[in-house]
């Protein structure tokens, strides 16, 4: 619509109408939020907009158990949750990529291999085991879809660029398989690699 033309030699997709309701919030108030209330398909990528201040940041931390609300609901699959910890949210299967990953993403004094895997301990350490293998298999799936450009998972992630850094917050989100994945204010300073794919439920 803006340039005037079709752009279908350049940009070639489907256009697939959402799933049944997966998420939706009915009505969330706090001293930020004033009677908020949408809903989101599956496989529907849902975006929120506005001046700074307007309010993006504080619907996804509310979502996720950061900010606490003064009242509201939430509904997963036409069940009522109850979110009032990110531990909560984790649990439901949310995942929320921030939008300052240096201050909230990233533990920067540690590597990029416990970054990545920060979020799945329990998928290869079980009481004393250590089932380095699996935890291998992670990051090799993640470091080739997103194209992380480093020069070895022990470098400390804080040497990465900051596109490279946002992949790493990102990875360790997507390792969780999150049902309803929130990124706020996406930005990095290197695009995705060609390897990169859209996941959602």
């Amino acid at each position: 619509m803006m340039v005037g033309r079709e752009l279908k030699e350049v940009y070639q997709y489907d256009r697939k109408e959402p799933g049944s309701t997966i998420l939706e919030v009915k009505h969330l108030k706090n001293d930020k939020l004033k009677d908020i209330s949408f809903s989101l398909g599956r496989g529907e990528i849902l975006g929120f907009s506005g001046l700074m201040g307007a309010g993006r940041t504080e619907i996804a931390r509310a979502i996720f158990g950061i900010d606490k609300l003064d009242s509201g609901e939430i509904y997963i699959d036409g069940r009522r949750v109850q979110i009032k910890t990110p531990e909560d949210a984790i649990g439901q299967g949310i995942a929320l990529v921030p939008e300052d990953r240096k201050a909230h993403g990233l533990i920067l004094d540690n590597t990029i291999r416990f970054n990545m895997v920060i979020t799945v301990l329990d998928k290869f350490i079980k009481f004393i085991f250590y089932r380095k293998s699996e935890e291998k298999n992670i990051i090799d799936q993640y470091l080739n879809r997103l194209s992380i450009k480093m020069a070895g998972t022990e470098q400390n992630v804080r040497e990465l660029s900051g596109g490279n850094q946002q992949k790493v917050v990102i990875s360790k989100w997507l390792a969780t398989s999150p049902r309803i994945l929130i990124l706020d204010e996406l930005q990095g300073e290197s695009t995705w690699g060609p390897k990169a794919r859209s996941t959602s439920s």
